[in-house]
């Protein structure tokens, strides 16, 4: 959580923190697919949660007057490989899931 969240926590003004419905977690790019299909025909909105650093503060659930369907936090934990690296351009393309500490142990 951020610290914004731990605020209103302990201040009691949990009821202004929307939650997601529910979490889902997914292993592979193919369980991404079919999610994001079955999202599409049940009109789920989709949050995806990477490696749960918060940088870009994707935790945030938006109100329910913002956005009234329900909400699932996709968790990328489990997708955390490098797939592959290019040494002469200095690229890595990795999962949605992988945190630094997971890519300097790669």
């Amino acid at each position: 959580h951020t610290q914004e969240d731990m605020y209103l926590i302990r201040s009691g003004s949990l009821e202004q923190l929307r939650l997601p419905d529910a979490v889902i977690w997914v292993n592979s790019e193919r369980e991404v697919e079919g999610l994001v299909a079955l999202a599409r025909a049940e009109q789920w909105c989709l949050i995806p949660f990477g490696g749960g650093t918060n940088v870009s503060h994707a935790t945030h659930c938006p109100t329910l007057e913002q956005e009234p369907r329900p909400i699932v936090s996709v968790d990328m934990k489990l997708m955390n490989q490098v797939l592959w690296i290019d040494e002469t351009n200095g690229l890595a393309h990795v999962q949605a899931g992988i945190t630094g500490a997971d890519l300097a142990l790669q």
